[in-house]
C-alpha cells in the first residue's frame, strides 16, 4: 500500500498547478490524513516529499528552450505528417508530410523553433492541447533534415505493406485494432464515435488480457506454467513492439515481465498492488507527463480499480461474474462517457457486450494476417459486417442529452459508487441497493436542464476565421451567425455538440448578420440537424423582443456591400450594453454613430474579426467600450486582427479578449 501511496503523492504534486487551489488541497489533506493513519509519521513524511517532488518536476514545463539553428536528437514518436524528436530532454513538434522517420532515428535538424500555435475550434479534437499533455510546446520548422543512423527495422514501412494488401474497410480497422492508428474521416470509425464506442476500436488492455489468457489456456495443456509464460511472451513480442507506443500495451508488456520475475526469481516477494506501483512510478520517472494523459490514468486506474474491487467480485457467483466485470466498468467510466459527448446512449451497454466478442475474433484474425497469413477475404467480411451493424446501431441509437457534468456530479457519483460497494462487503445489502439507486438519479438530475431556467449569458463561440454568437436569456436560446468551413460540417463537429454539452435542445432563433460563407456557411447543417424555430436574416426582422431582451438592428442603411449590409445588433443583457459589428466597415461605423449620437456599449464585438476595414478611433471614442471581443482565426491568411485594430484598443485601454487565443469566450450570470 506504502508504494500506491508514493505514487499517488507523486501525482497530486504533479497536478498541484494545474488543479484550481482549493481542489488541490483538499485532495492533499485527504492524502496525507490517510499516510499518517496508516503508517504514522514515517509514511507523512514520505508521501509530502514525494507530493513536493511531484510539484518541483512539474515546474520543468516553465523552462523556455535555448534558441538555436541545429537540433541533434532521436526521433521519439513518428506519425503519417509529423514526428516527435527529442533534444537533450526537450521534445519538438517537426510537421513533414509524407515522411520516411520512425521511432529511434537519429537526426540533425536545421532550423528554428516556435511556440506551438495551432488552430482550434469549439468540440473539436485541440490538437495543442494534446501535444501539451505530452510534454511538447514548441515545434521546429524545419528547413533541412539530415539523418545520421536509421534504424534497420522499419516498422512504419512493413506496417505500410502489410495493411496495403487489404480493402479500405479493413485496413482502416487493422490499423486501429493493431496499430492504434485511428482514421476519423472513415464512416466506420465515424459511427463508433458518434455511439460513444470509439475506445472499442483500439489494442486496449483488454483485448490483450483476454488474448494472452487464451493463448496460455492452449499452451499449459502441454507446458509447464514457466515455459507457458515464456512462450505466451515471445509470441506476443512482435505485436508489443508495433503498438509500444500505446501506454496500455507498454503496461502489459512490462508487467507481464515483473510478474514473471516476481513470481519465479523473487518468489513472489511483491504483491500485485506494489508491482503495479512500481511500473506506475518507473512510467512517470521516465516521463512525467504521462500524468496529464488520460489513457495513462485510465490505464492504470482501472488496474487500482478491479484490484480495489477484488474482495466484492469474490462474493459475486462465478457464473454471474462475467456480467458484473463490464457492468461495473462501463458504471465507473459513464460520467467520462457523458463529459465527452454530453449525452447517454441508452443501448450503448448492450452495444458494447454485443460487438465485443466479435471485435476479440476480429484482433485474433489480424494478429494472424500479421504474422502468418494475410486473411483478406475473411477480414473482409468482418470489415463489411461491422459497418452494416455500427450503422444499424446508429438507426436505432437512442440518447439522451445530459450536457457535460460538473464538479460536484463527479464527487457525489463517485462516491456513491464506491459507498455501494463498501456496503455490499459488510452485508448492508438494504442500504447498498438505496446507495446504487442514487447514480441513475444523480444522472437524471444533473440532466435536468435547470440552470437555464436561472442563467443569462452570453458565448463567443470558437469557429476559427467566422462568427458565432449563442445568447442564452433563461430559456431561450438565440444563435447569431454560425461560422463556417469547407473541410468539414461546422454545424455537426463545433456547434450541435456544444450546445449538447450546454443542454441546449433547440435554438428559438437563428440569426445570420449577412452572406458571407464565415458567417452563415453552417446555417443549412443546423437548420437541417438541429431544431431551430424562426431563422432570420433581414433588417426588417428587427426590433426583436424576448423575454425582456430587446435586439435592436442599428444599420438601417442599405449599401451596396455586402459587409456593409450586416446586421449590426444591439441589445441590454445582464445590466451589460453589448454591440455585434457583423462585418460592418468604418463607413457603417459613421452612419450608426450620426444616428444614434448617444449610442454607448459595455461589450463591443469588433467588427469583421480585427481588420483594419473596420474599428475607427472615432468610433472607439464615441462607445467607450470596457472590452473588445475579436472573433478570429489562428494564424488566418487574413493576418486578423490587424495591428493598427490593436494598438487603437490599447491605446484606449480597452481590454482584448480573442477567440484565437481563448477559445471560446463566455459571460454569464444567475438570477434566482
Amino acid at each position: 500500500m506504502i508504494y500506491f501511496l508514493l505514487l499517488v503523492s507523486f501525482l497530486c504534486g504533479l497536478w498541484f498547478l494545474k488543479l484550481h487551489w482549493l481542489i488541490a488541497i483538499v485532495f492533499i489533506i485527504l492524502l496525507l490524513a490517510f499516510a499518517l493513519y496508516q503508517f504514522r509519521k514515517k509514511g507523512l513524511f514520505i508521501c509530502l516529499l514525494f507530493c513536493l517532488l511531484g510539484c518541483g518536476v512539474s515546474l520543468i514545463d516553465k523552462i523556455e528552450p535555448l534558441a538555436n539553428e541545429t537540433y541533434q536528437g532521436f526521433v521519439t514518436t513518428s506519425k503519417e505528417n509529423y514526428f516527435l524528436f527529442k533534444v537533450k530532454g526537450q521534445t519538438y513538434y517537426v510537421y513533414q508530410k509524407d515522411h520516411p522517420y520512425e521511432g529511434g532515428d537519429y537526426l540533425t535538424i536545421l532550423g528554428r523553433h516556435n511556440k506551438i500555435k495551432m488552430t482550434s475550434y469549439e468540440s473539436r479534437f485541440n490538437f495543442s492541447s494534446y501535444l501539451n499533455d505530452q510534454g511538447v510546446f514548441y515545434e521546429i520548422k524545419a528547413q533541412k533534415i539530415t539523418a545520421h543512423f536509421l534504424v534497420p527495422i522499419r516498422l512504419k514501412t512493413y506496417r505500410e505493406k502489410f495493411l496495403a494488401k487489404f480493402d479500405d474497410n479493413s485496413r482502416v480497422l487493422l490499423d486501429a485494432f493493431l496499430f492504434s492508428t485511428k482514421n476519423y474521416d472513415h464512416e466506420l470509425i465515424s459511427l463508433a464515435g458518434k455511439l460513444n464506442l470509439i475506445y472499442l476500436f483500439s489494442l486496449s488492455s483488454l483485448y490483450l488480457r483476454v488474448l494472452i489468457l487464451g493463448v496460455e489456456y492452449l499452451l499449459h495443456l502441454k507446458l509447464s506454467f514457466k515455459n507457458t509464460k515464456i512462450i505466451t511472451f515471445i509470441f506476443f513480442l512482435p505485436l508489443f513492439i508495433f503498438s509500444f507506443i500505446k501506454i496500455s500495451v507498454r503496461k502489459i508488456c512490462l508487467l507481464y515481465i515483473l510478474k514473471y520475475l516476481n513470481d519465479y526469481h523473487f518468489k513472489k516477494k511483491w504483491p500485485y498492488l506494489s508491482l503495479l506501483s512500481f511500473l506506475a512510478i518507473g512510467f512517470l520517472i521516465t516521463n512525467f507527463h504521462l500524468a496529464y494523459q488520460l489513457s495513462f490514468l485510465l490505464s492504470f486506474g482501472l488496474s487500482y480499480l478491479f484490484i480495489f474491487l477484488r474482495n466484492f467480485f469474490q462474493k459475486i457467483h462465478p457464473k454471474k461474474r462475467k456480467y458484473f466485470y463490464p457492468l461495473f466498468l462501463f458504471i465507473f467510466l459513464l460520467p467520462l462517457h457523458l463529459s465527452s459527448s454530453g449525452e447517454l446512449h441508452i443501448f450503448q451497454l448492450f452495444n458494447q457486450l454485443f460487438v465485443f466478442p466479435f471485435h476479440l475474433l476480429y484482433v485474433s484474425l489480424g494478429i494472424i494476417s500479421l504474422y502468418f497469413l494475410p486473411l483478406v477475404k475473411t477480414l473482409g467480411f468482418f470489415s463489411k459486417m461491422f459497418l452494416n451493424l455500427y450503422t444499424l446501431f446508429a438507426k436505432i441509437d437512442l440518447k439522451i442529452i445530459t450536457g457535460s457534468p460538473s464538479i460536484l456530479f463527479y464527487l457525489l457519483f463517485y462516491f456513491a459508487y464506491f459507498l455501494f460497494v463498501y456496503l455490499k462487503e459488510i452485508n448492508y445489502e438494504k442500504l447498498a441497493t438505496k446507495v446504487l439507486l442514487t447514480l441513475p438519479l444523480l444522472i437524471v438530475v444533473s440532466s435536468l436542464p435547470i440552470h437555464n431556467l436561472y442563467e443569462q449569458a452570453i458565448y463567443f463561440i470558437n469557429v476559427g476565421q467566422g462568427d458565432a454568437i449563442l445568447i442564452k436569456n433563461y430559456e431561450y436560446h438565440i444563435l447569431i451567425d454560425t461560422g463556417g468551413n469547407l473541410y468539414f460540417d461546422m454545424a455537426e463537429e463545433v456547434l450541435i455538440p456544444f450546445f449538447k454539452k450546454k443542454k441546449i435542445l433547440k435554438l428559438d432563433y437563428l440569426i445570420t448578420t449577412h452572406n458571407d460563407f464565415d458567417h452563415n456557411g453552417a446555417a443549412p447543417s443546423l437548420l437541417e440537424n438541429f431544431s431551430v424555430k424562426s431563422y432570420l436574416t433581414k433588417k426588417e426582422d428587427f426590433p426583436l423582443e424576448i423575454k425582456q431582451l430587446t435586439l435592436e438592428n442599428l444599420n438601417i442603411i442599405n449599401y451596396d456591400n455586402d459587409n456593409d449590409n450586416s446586421l449590426v445588433l444591439y441589445f441590454k443583457l445582464m445590466k451589460k450594453e453589448w454591440l455585434l459589428m457583423g462585418d460592418a466597415s468604418k463607413v457603417v461605423e459613421e452612419d450608426i454613430l450620426n444616428n444614434f449620437p448617444l449610442l454607448n456599449c459595455n461589450y463591443l464585438k469588433i467588427g469583421h474579426h480585427g481588420s483594419n476595414t473596420s474599428t475607427s478611433e472615432n468610433f472607439l471614442k464615441s462607445l467607450t467600450p470596457q472590452e473588445a471581443i475579436i472573433s478570429c482565426g489562428l494564424n488566418n491568411s487574413y493576418n486578423h486582427p490587424h495591428p493598427d485594430v490593436i494598438n487603437l484598443l490599447n491605446k484606449y485601454d480597452i481590454t482584448i479578449r480573442r477567440t484565437d487565443l481563448e477559445g471560446t469566450i463566455c459571460y454569464s450570470s444567475l438570477t434566482f
